[in-house]
């Protein structure tokens, strides 16, 4: 009777250690429910915000937009005298390698 008896309370034993991981897997998706769910309604706060954000600086993005475009010309034919000096000027021309306004040389 003896083996019959251990082998009752071995069942019996696992029987408590399934159920209690059964709980604890139960508990554990329960807590990252609420974790999902509190990242969410934080992810919705910010992009909710930012979205107002974004719709009261549309104005003065556009208007620094606006600004570039028009004087991209301008940019432009400054940008071609830089390279240009640099080509005949070599202390010059080290900086604009360095900052990649043009290719080092054999490239």
């Amino acid at each position: 009777m003896a083996p019959n008896e251990s082998s009752d309370s071995v069942i019996a034993e696992l029987k408590d250690q399934v159920a209690a991981l059964q709980r604890q897997t139960f508990y554990l998706l329960l807590a990252l429910l609420f974790a999902s769910g509190t990242v969410t309604f934080y992810l919705y706060r910010q992009d909710s915000a930012l979205g107002k954000q974004m719709t009261s600086l549309r104005p003065q993005a556009d208007q620094v937009i606006n600004t570039f475009l028009q004087n991209r010309s301008v940019i432009t034919n400054f940008y071609t005298q830089v390279i240009s000096y640099g080509k005949t000027h070599p202390e010059v021309e080290q900086i604009l390698i360095k900052d990649r306004f043009v290719a080092p040389p054999g490239h």
